[in-house]
């Protein structure tokens, strides 16, 4: 697999979740942190193991052209243009709810246990 070149190295960027407590916002943050810590969990179809699959950025490719030979080219979409790594997001955010949920409660809640190996 080839990658364009450039000569810039993306930093760190953070990210605001607004209605972290929520589906989304937990489901997001879980799933960066089963990503950038390899957390694998058994489930009824076996060992799972984190991925990107679905990601606009980090599962698709893009067709560049031609080669010599009249097949197409294709190039992994973020190897185009420099682009920050999920796994190097820093996530934070906040949620309108009083529950006041701490991190074990927002997993318990949203059903993402599988994140502490529990």
């Amino acid at each position: 697999m080839r990658c364009f070149l450039s000569g810039k190295k993306v930093p760190k960027h953070g990210v605001m979740l607004v209605g972290w407590g929520g589906n989304n916002g937990s489901t997001v943050t879980g799933g960066i942190i089963a990503n950038r810590e390899k957390i694998s969990w058994n489930s009824k179809r076996g060992l799972q193991q984190p991925n990107y699959f679905g990601s606009l950025t980090q599962a698709t490719t893009v067709r560049i052209g031609t080669a010599a030979d009249g097949s197409n080219v294709h190039v992994p979409f973020n190897c185009l243009l420099p682009m920050v790594h999920p796994n190097d997001l820093v996530v934070g955010g906040w949620d309108i709810s009083k529950a006041g949920f701490s991190w074990m409660q927002l997993l318990v809640f949203a059903s993402l246990m599988w994140l502490l190996n529990l």
